[in-house]
């Protein structure tokens, strides 16, 4: 049966843990082996069995660590991540497993192996997707249940603004995502009901979590071939109501609830390949009923796997022989019968159905160029990116500060740099902010001691920066500052400083970037010998030469959105820029910039939380599309 499923679902590698072969001195196939060689006679008989049919999209969260009540790598029940109790999107969790796989939780835990396969009275056709999911594979669903455990997000209220937009439908506890998403469509949100909203619907399924106390015992008790209670159930109202949702998206069904059954398109849409097993202890009789199509007609599709007879096929419990009862009557009307255990396969013709087959919404492509500034409190590199597991839908790489490349030791750089280079992401180090002249880095030999003392720092810094693939650093040039030296030397020491590191830079493989300011050393080297960058995080208009197209060499970009004093003087404080008083401004010029032709641009804010990093790539991907 196992291998038949995996068949219908089109898997693309499937193994077993026992031997294909029987370990006898003359080579034989097992009768593992003989299931997998008739698996393969099915599948050059039959070709790719087709587009799954499942449009269930469960939203459960990427860190809610979700396990099954039960299971068998503990004696505990109702925890997540291990050792943490049960809260409600976990409860809901369950209690909708338990609609559409009834009985699931007993996997492991009973003889006749109740539970690995279960009835599907709705068809098996959920899958679960975590609220790191693209927008667009969203889309591909027609239907979305959003557990409890979803937390209020710009960027989760965007992609559920989005499903609507293709046509889907939301289901949804009352919470603070819920009433967000409700208020912006003005829709109501202290009764259940259904909305219009953009082209598809809103589901609000109660005002609360949904789950009542259920009268079994709470006991803790795990025991083998027994039940464990369920203490919290969704109530008949919402139970009724999430099956109405679910029973709109069959096409097709058997008349028998109890019986397992999955669906594949063919055939440009005008056959359905259609499993149907029986998980149950007695023979089952059944027809196929029409939903969503009309059934033209139905041939069924031999299944030879050659080794039903033998030893082990099936659970001693359900062998009448084994123990001694006689085969239970059959159950169901219908024109097929399907025996306890069995799977069978038919092809269903649904031609003239009026079935439409739309083209997969296929998330776009990342900007390649895009990076996000690493916030001075996230921690770790590797800590910020798993916090944040839609980091890398929208952006390349992070920018770091040069001083997380300073205080690292080696082996913790050479063990986080493993893990971010597996992950392909691009790092840039920013050292502008060190580049004070006191107390950090100072680049003229005004003061030689503290010139060899910055080579020194960032001689490691830039090889600490190799480690994690850095191709790019990024220096500034300080103001003029009281020194011993004629301006001809000041620019000669710089020069020399800076070829000096772009030398050590080169042989780690990496690129030096100079910041492009109004007030530099007037014995700053010229821009055409040099890779800008160019922040627009200071005065938008006036202070960088590329307003006036001198655009020199520039290679980089860095956005953020500057503090403006009562006299009109700006600071370069790297604010978020959607919504600030300066973002048309900030806009305008981006558009003036070939920002196709640069190596790299940095959404550069201080962010105080994801909010504030969503909002200002959704301005920043309005402005360049």
């Amino acid at each position: 049966q196992s291998w038949v499923k995996n068949f219908d679902t089109e898997a693309a590698i499937t193994g077993k843990e026992t031997d294909l072969a029987a370990r006898i001195a003359r080579a034989e196939l097992s009768p593992i082996g003989k299931i997998q060689k008739c698996a393969i006679d099915l599948i050059r008989r039959e070709g790719r069995p087709g587009a799954y049919y499942a449009p269930l999209a469960i939203l459960m969260d990427f860190h809610c660590g979700w396990n099954p009540p039960r299971h068998l790598y503990t004696d505990q029940i109702y925890k997540v991540w291990g050792d943490l109790p049960y809260e409600d999107g976990d409860y809901q969790a369950h209690a909708l497993f338990s609609l559409i796989y009834p009985g699931y939780e007993n996997a492991g835990f009973y003889r006749d192996e109740r539970g690995f396969l279960t009835a599907t009275p709705y068809g098996d056709i959920a899958d679960v997707l975590l609220s790191d999911t693209a927008p667009e594979i969203l889309q591909n669903y027609e239907l979305c249940v959003v557990l409890s455990s979803i937390s209020l997000s710009l960027e989760m209220l965007s992609a559920l603004r989005s499903f609507l937009r293709s046509g889907g439908h939301i289901l949804l506890f009352d919470g603070e995502l819920a009433q967000s998403l409700l208020a912006q469509y003005g829709l109501p949100g202290h009764k259940p009901g259904t909305w219009p909203a953009d082209a598809g619907r809103i589901t609000l399924l109660s005002r609360g979590n949904g789950l009542v106390s259920s009268c079994e015992p709470a006991g803790k008790d795990n025991k083998p071939n027994e039940p464990i209670a369920m203490p919290l159930d969704f109530s008949p109202e919402i139970k009724a109501a999430i099956a109405a949702a679910l029973d709109e998206l069959a096409l097709i069904r058997p008349n028998n609830r109890s019986l397992q059954y999955s669906i594949a398109l063919r055939r440009q849409g005008n056959e359905l390949l259609c499993l149907v097993a029986n998980n149950n202890a007695r023979d089952i009789i059944f027809s196929f009923e029409p939903a969503a199509c009309r059934i033209q007609s139905c041939r069924e599709i031999p299944i030879d796997d050659a080794v039903s007879g033998e030893e082990g096929y099936l659970p001693d419990v359900l062998i009448p022989a084994v123990t001694n009862q006689a085969a239970p009557d059959p159950v169901g009307k219908g024109q097929y019968r399907i025996a306890a255990a069995d799977v069978r396969l038919f092809a269903l013709d649904i031609s003239g159905s009026e079935l439409v087959i739309r083209e997969p919404y296929l998330p776009a492509e990342r900007d390649r160029r895009l990076m996000l500034r690493l916030p001075s409190s996230a921690g770790s590199i590797r800590e910020y990116l798993l916090a944040h597991p839609t980091l890398q839908q929208h952006f390349a790489g992070l920018m770091v500060d040069a001083r997380y490349m300073e205080t690292i030791s080696d082996d913790q750089a050479a063990y986080e740099a493993a893990y971010i280079r597996r992950q392909g992401l691009r790092v840039i180090v920013d050292a502008v902010q060190l580049c004070n002249h006191y107390p950090d880095y100072t680049l003229s030999a005004s003061v030689e001691g503290r010139r060899l003392a910055t080579i020194r720092r960032l001689d490691r810094a830039l090889r600490i920066a190799s480690l994690y693939g850095c191709k790019d650093f990024i220096l500034s040039l300080t103001q003029q500052a009281e020194q011993n030296q004629t301006m001809e030397e000041l620019r000669e020491s710089t020069e020399a400083t800076l070829r000096d590191l772009s030398a050590r830079a080169g042989e780690n493989g990496i690129k030096i970037h100079l910041l492009r300011t109004a007030e530099v050393i007037k014995a700053a080297p010229r821009w055409d010998e040099w890779s800008d960058v160019v922040s627009l995080s200071a005065e938008p208009d006036g202070n960088n030469d590329y307003a006036d197209g001198n655009n020199g060499n520039i290679t980089g970009l860095l956005i953020s959105s500057p503090f403006v004093d009562r006299f009109g003087q700006f600071y370069p404080v790297q604010k978020p820029v959607a919504g600030s008083a300066l973002a048309n401004q900030i806009a305008g010029q981006i558009k003036s910039m070939p920002v196709e032709n640069l190596d790299f641009v940095v959404l550069a804010a201080e962010y105080q939380n994801w909010d504030e990093v969503y909002a200002d790539w959704q301005w920043y991907k309005s402005i360049v599309k």
